[in-house]
């Protein structure tokens, strides 16, 4: 049985129509990306996943259990979490205290302070300090350790690597075979489409709210992600 199953999944912001009978899937500890230009849908897919945006029409099943109309905290204690675009940390908190916030869901599992520190050695020595004082590359592995320590069956990662530079992005992707080892199931929506490929198990398309192209990363070309990106 598939972790999260979604069904015909339609959303909506007021009369204007942003997804379009989506049918998705994604197992226990494996990676999918989903990937489109700016404007396709994917932030709104996460959203819809997460109940902070309802969905008129469609289901989404969470190991079994239909949360279509769930929301955001009780969707959090049975497991789901969000790493958002922009990172939206506590600027007045310093970075223990943002990844304490994870722990809120009251879930318990593996991943604790000492595992998020482990995971990445540079908060430790940074736990003192305010967000605000951090780079970004920092502040991204806050937001990805705060979401951990709410102990997620499934982490939906949102543009992590938008405005980093590519050595910071290459020190957090490889990070994420530690966290898949630990069980975690990871959505992971990113513009650049060759490390999507690269770190995902299958892949889906989103083209203005349909997805035009699905099946396994390794199992396409990048001509024919480029055709299904752009409507070619």
């Amino acid at each position: 049985m598939p972790l999260i199953d979604i069904r015909k999944l339609n959303a909506f912001y007021g009369d204007f129509q942003a997804l379009f009978d989506l049918d998705f899937s994604i197992g226990s500890g494996e990676t999918v990306a989903v990937i489109g230009a700016n404007g396709a849908g994917k932030s709104t897919f996460l959203s819809a996943i997460l109940g902070s945006l309802a969905s008129k029409n469609g289901t989404v099943e969470f190991d079994g259990v239909d949360i279509t109309r769930e929301h955001v905290f009780s969707n959090a204690r049975a497991g789901i979490t969000l790493v958002p675009e922009g990172r939206r940390l506590f600027r007045s908190l310093n970075v223990e205290e943002n990844l304490q916030i994870g722990g809120m869901t009251g879930r318990e599992g593996a991943w604790t302070l000492d595992a998020v520190y482990s995971l990445f050695p540079v908060l430790r020595d940074l736990r003192r300090h305010p967000v605000s004082q951090i780079s970004g590359g920092q502040q991204q592995m806050v937001a990805i350790g705060r979401a951990l320590i709410s102990n997620p069956r499934l982490m939906l990662c949102d543009e992590i690597s938008l405005g980093l530079a590519p050595k910071v992005i290459r020190e957090i992707y490889a990070c994420f075979g530690q966290i898949r080892e630990s069980g975690v199931s990871i959505i992971l929506v990113e513009q650049d489409v060759a490390r999507a490929k690269d770190a995902s198990d299958r892949l889906y398309c989103l083209l203005e709210g349909r997805f035009s192209l699905t099946g396994r990363s390794d199992g396409f070309s990048m001509d024919e992600i480029s055709d299904a990106y752009f409507g070619m």
